[in-house]
């Protein structure tokens, strides 16, 4: 009797269950007519063909045959074996007599692999220049026809600083096709699929999804070989890509192209796996890209020849650039800058008409502007606004930041409040040679957990502090005592440093320890 009671209970709190179910849906249905609607109607034009539960299927269906991917070969560094490794040490770990020295390894060809899409029907294909940089013996496999082999492809053109590149088959027929889509209108948390064959051959035509999680992003391209420039506009995607899926696309469920899969994120470093956290460089930048690449083979760009930075919130306050901007921290004797008005520690606030939040949007903006243009420039100087024009340049291959020519004798032997110890810089010092300057003031050392300790390193040189010019270690503690006796929070500094075979110069802030 106790199990039938049992069931009677369960019957009567299932129907009570559904009966509150179907209430629930019925207010879903009363309170949100228009959302429900929506979910239940695809966009005009999506390849779901208004049914949802198909929709990344015909997407996967009609992007796959028009994606492709890249094998090749390049040089790279030598591997080293343990024989060889313990045959330079002075006593014998083998058969080699003592003494006896290893040749030096010389370069290997290693083979590599990519992914790519095809870009129009005669066989151009954009993929990325990462993948195709320094590579021989480069070719493509279709997947439009089962069962073909890989064919030739050559390199029409690359752009270290969009990290794109168009290549070329010929594959006696016309192929399916790729078009790009409209980042800019692309909307955070929309879906997108992409596309791609990862690790290895085995692994090809491979569909992840996934939303857009950010816009906007901005990637460094320094191990492109574009030092100190960064890929802007870049989309944020938890699509799930990996090595070697670089260069395929990611696209909306238009199967259009919102962006080209570049790199993603990983606290493991580069043989870590995707957290959900990949970049894609957008269908904006690539549009404006690939047809250059096809048409002149190289990307022409505005230059200014000048070095920036974004500004800390202490700098939006000591500048009085509330809004942000670009600060002027290098300017190259031999860029367009260098032949205006502009002057170090200006704050760039607007060209022409666009407003410019931080150097990143600077960086876009001047790129885009054509060689022989001038354009006007709003900037901030010493509190007060400033319109400045000057004839825009075209950037030469190697950036076109060249050094720039700034300026640092007696020892200070206790640390300052900055948690340095400096000393005048003369003419006959090798950190002088070595940065082209001639004034200052050398960092000899820096305090572990002082004030500069992550900030400043030891042979940077010190030009300037609170925008007042410093030619000497007396005249840097003047400039600090100053500061101090004005109740200054922190203090704006100005240094000139070494970086690889590059003079840079910059501004960073730091709160002393008065």
């Amino acid at each position: 009797m106790m199990r039938v009671d049992t069931q009677r209970h369960s019957h009567l709190i299932i129907i009570l269950l559904s009966a509150l179910v179907g209430m629930g849906l019925m207010a879903m249905l009363i309170y949100f007519p228009h959302e429900t609607a929506a979910r239940a109607q695809a966009p005009a034009g999506n390849l779901s063909g208004g049914d949802w539960r198909t929709a990344f299927s015909n997407v996967a269906e009609y992007v796959l045959p028009r994606v492709v991917s890249i094998q090749g070969k390049r040089k790279v560094a030598p591997r080293v074996d343990i024989e060889d490794f313990f045959r330079n040490f002075p006593f014998p770990f083998g058969p080699e007599e003592r003494g006896q020295q290893a040749p030096k390894p010389k370069p290997r060809e290693a083979s590599f692999l990519g992914s790519g899409w095809i870009y129009s029907a005669d066989g151009y294909i954009v993929t990325n220049a990462h993948v195709v940089m320094e590579s021989t013996n480069l070719r493509v496999q279709l997947h439009d026809v089962d069962g073909t082999a890989p064919i030739p492809a050559t390199v029409v053109g690359y752009d270290a600083r969009s990290d794109l590149a168009v290549i070329k088959v010929e594959a006696g027929r016309e192929l399916p096709y790729l078009t790009l889509g409209s980042s800019k209108d692309a909307r955070v948390g929309q879906w997108v699929l992409a596309v791609g064959s990862p690790f290895s051959p085995e692994l090809q035509q491979t569909v992840t999804q996934g939303i857009i999680s950010a816009k906007g992003r901005v990637v460094p391209a320094d191990e492109l070989g574009a030092v100190g420039y960064s890929i802007p506009d870049v989309i944020q995607t938890d699509a799930s890509f990996n090595p070697v899926q670089s260069g395929g696309p990611l696209v909306d469920l238009n199967g259009q192209v919102l962006g080209i899969n570049e790199s993603i994120f990983s606290p493991t470093g580069a043989l870590g796996g995707n957290i959900g956290i990949g970049f894609a460089i957008s269908s904006a930048m690539a549009g404006k890209v690939i047809p250059q690449l096809i048409a002149k083979k190289k990307i022409v760009r505005g230059w200014l020849g000048i070095g920036i930075r974004d500004l800390s919130e202490n700098m939006r306050k000591f500048y009085k650039a509330p809004s942000g901007g670009a600060l002027i921290t290098q300017i190259s004797p031999e860029g367009p800058a260098s032949k205006s008005d502009l002057q170090l520690e200006d704050v760039v606030v607007k060209v022409n008409d666009t407003p410019v939040h931080s150097a990143s949007d600077l960086q876009r903006v001047v790129s885009e502007l054509p060689p022989g243009e001038t354009a006007t420039f709003e900037v901030i100087r010493s509190g007060q606004s400033k319109s400045i024009s000057i004839k825009i340049g075209e950037m030469p291959d190697d950036g076109g930041l060249s050094p720039s020519k700034p300026s640092p004798e007696e020892q200070v032997e206790a640390a300052d409040p900055l948690g340095l110890r400096v000393q005048t810089l003369t003419g006959n010092m090798p950190q002088a040679r070595a940065l082209g300057v001639s004034k200052g003031v050398l960092v000899a050392a820096v305090n572990e957990g002082g004030p500069s300790a992550g900030i400043l390193l030891k042979d940077d040189v010190i030009t300037a502090v609170n925008r007042t010019t410093v030619t000497s270690a007396a005249e840097y503690r003047a400039a600090l005592n100053a500061a101090k006796e004005a109740g200054a929070k922190f203090v704006v500094v100005r240094i000139t440093r070494k970086a690889d075979d590059r003079v840079l110069s910059t501004v960073v802030d730091i709160t002393p320890d008065w």
